[in-house]
């Protein structure tokens, strides 16, 4: 288990993480998230939908309809982990 105060600290240059946050801070905001956001198969896939929609949205159409044959699969995958 992270000690989160540990990561409190950090950014005044203070306890164990404190060279962490001055080389580079951001695996110490990775580890955090990893904590309150633990990965799993349905972030995955609407992290994947968001993507594809901000892909239209810029014009990168051929990367969008790339993106769909990930999200379909996604979709499939999820489908047979309920039905089991």
């Amino acid at each position: 288990m992270i000690d989160t105060q540990e990561y409190r600290l950090a950014p005044s240059g203070e306890g164990e993480q404190a060279s962490t946050w001055k080389d580079k801070p951001h695996r110490l905001v990775y580890d955090l998230c990893r904590l309150r956001e633990p990965v799993s198969t349905e972030n995955i896939a609407l992290t994947c939908v968001q993507l594809k929609h901000r892909l239209g949205e810029l014009g990168l159409y051929k990367t969008m309809q790339a993106m769909e044959s990930v999200v379909t699969a996604i979709g499939w995958e999820l489908a047979e982990r309920i039905e089991k």
